[in-house]
């Protein structure tokens, strides 16, 4: 009986905890709260109360007993307005949903002098920008300029996007006192695909080398590379935006790793990187290629962000955006038998058309058929060597002056007078014999046992560049491989970034006392960047001075 009577009391402690606040229905109209807490709010036009209860039972061995603590804030008059953390920092420009959201949610919270939630308390919504009739211009809106917070002192508005990037904020005004107001952190907005402004470009940038010359003797020999990705509006794209690479030989490697998705890369503030490795399989050019999706590029000469009719065409036409294609993996040599990526699956090249695709342009254009509202592949690609060192894959040409040409500098070679010389270090290209930069990198050591000390960087005199009066027969042979212009020192460390090869032009001087001798000229370069190294030597010369008659 004394256990029943036990039980009967705890069961009536426990339905009295409950209507004491431990549970069950907010009476404020909102929401149930936790097992532990709930909150009401009472308006009256003085001040509002929140009213926060909390309760504990504990059992003894001799019965029951139950503690109730209840604390009840009550927000005062409105003092500030705080905006929360944004959730959605970039939105899409009115047409571009399918890259991501266009519209961004914000949020305020009301607060008293003692940092108490305020809540039913009216707001006035505007853009936080100079002017805000300019962001309405250009097709911007939010879905109210008047709005009341909530239980929790909360109020949300959404941003829509228009059709030209601005960087939006939005400011929040007390309805019944303006000068307590806020404003939220600013939203980004863009197109979030690749493009142009000037209807040339496509948006993706030149894609820039560590260095252009990878060594062809070493497997997995390599360089970095990277590329820029903007909108039409010169906005960093997403980050997240993927990029495919391909190579014409060897492999590309992206930042996205293992399996498939090894030649794809993904863009981090607007860059992305890769790798193109060796295979050490072959020795000569190679072309990397980077594409994804985005628009073409069209002049927005009245800066509305929307290709009109008479931004499209001139008067005799032509188009004045950049007709896209299909990605060429290498230059356009032969237009009927292009190297591509074959993106639609058809097995013949799209060429460039006058056919606008992209995600803004003016319905007529759309209805006349010169306008798509799609994406197209943008891309970009760039030439990388495999350059070769050793016998068969290179050449070390050394040539003297002779006083009115260059010619092959043999054995031997009076430097009892000033002697000019000029060497070029070069890879052969193996598909046409053309002449490449040998690795980047490379180390380049002149050696001189007789004559004056060298002196780089020294012609002689009535020679600047190429002329083919007084040329080598070397140099008219190559002379549309090789950088005549160049000329750093010898002893510098061969140019990371570069197309052609070039000569290295020095001096050997006569010695200031001349004395019967013979010394050697000695020429090398040495690549030791990579795991294997790899040289070349031009054939040494010897070196006489001739003591002058007694």
């Amino acid at each position: 009986m004394n256990n029943r009577k036990n039980m009967f009391a705890l069961l009536v402690a426990g339905t009295l905890l409950t209507a004491c606040g431990g549970g069950g229905t907010d009476i404020s109209g909102g929401s149930s709260g936790s097992s532990d807490s709930t909150s009401s709010t009472t308006t009256s036009s003085s001040s509002t109360s929140t009213t926060s209860s909390a309760s504990t039972t504990t059992t003894t061995s001799g019965g029951s007993s139950t503690s109730d603590t209840s604390t009840t804030a009550t927000a005062g008059a409105a003092t500030s307005i705080v905006a929360d953390t944004l959730t959605t920092k970039f939105i899409a420009l009115k047409g571009y949903n399918s890259v991501t959201t266009e519209t961004a949610p914000v949020t305020f919270t009301v607060y008293d002098a003692n940092g108490v939630a305020v809540p039913d308390q009216l707001v006035d919504f505007s853009f936080a920008i100079n002017s805000s009739s300019d962001a309405a211009n250009f097709g911007y809106s939010l879905s109210s300029l008047q709005a009341t917070t909530n239980s929790s002192g909360k109020v949300t508005i959404n941003v829509h996007s228009g059709t030209v990037p601005r960087v939006i904020s939005v400011t929040a005004k007390l309805h019944s006192n303006s000068s307590i107001s806020g404003s939220s952190a600013t939203i980004a907005t863009g197109t979030g695909l690749p493009g142009s402004s000037d209807g040339i470009s496509n948006g993706m940038s030149a894609i820039g080398q560590e260095k252009s010359a990878i060594n062809a003797n070493v497997i997995g020999a390599s360089s970095t590379f990277n590329i820029r990705l903007t909108d039409r509006f010169g906005a960093n794209v997403p980050d997240g935006t993927v990029v495919r690479f391909s190579s014409t030989h060897g492999s590309v490697q992206g930042n996205l790793s293992g399996g498939t998705t090894s030649q794809f890369c993904e863009v981090t503030n607007g860059a992305c990187e890769g790798t193109l490795i060796s295979n050490g399989d072959y020795v000569g050019p190679v072309y990397v290629l980077a594409y994804t999706l985005g628009e073409e590029g069209f002049k927005d000469t009245n800066g509305d962000g929307i290709l009109q009719e008479s931004e499209a065409f001139d008067t005799s036409g032509t188009s004045l955006f950049n007709a896209s294609s299909e990605p060429l993996q290498s230059p356009l040599v032969d237009v009927n038998n292009p190297a591509y990526v074959d993106y639609n699956g058809d097995n013949v090249w799209q060429s460039p058309d006058d056919v606008y695709q992209g995600r803004a342009c003016v319905q007529s254009l759309i209805d006349a058929g010169h306008c798509k509202d799609q994406t197209i592949p943008v891309w970009q690609y760039t030439k990388f060597m495999f350059s070769g060192m050793g016998s068969g894959l290179s050449v070390a040409q050394l040539e003297v002056w002779d006083g009115a040409k260059w010619i092959n500098a043999n054995s031997p070679v009076n430097v009892s007078t000033n002697q000019f010389f000029r060497v070029i270090f070069a890879s052969y290209s193996q598909d046409d014999g053309s002449l490449m930069p040998i690795p980047s990198d490379s180390e380049i050591t002149v050696t001189s046992t007789n004559g004056g000390a060298l002196v780089y960087q020294a012609k002689p005199t009535g020679y600047n560049s190429y002329n083919a009066s007084q040329e080598s027969a070397f140099a008219i042979t190559h002379q549309t491989d090789i950088d005549f212009t160049k000329n750093p020192l010898a002893t510098d460390t061969y140019p990371s970034v570069l197309s052609q090869p070039f000569y290295y032009y020095f001096e050997i001087p006569q010695e200031a006392s001349i004395t019967a001798s013979t010394g050697l000229l000695t020429i090398t370069a040495e690549n030791t960047v990579d795991s294997t190294t790899s040289s070349i030597s031009a054939s040494p010369v010897t070196l006489i001075d001739s003591a002058p008659v007694q």
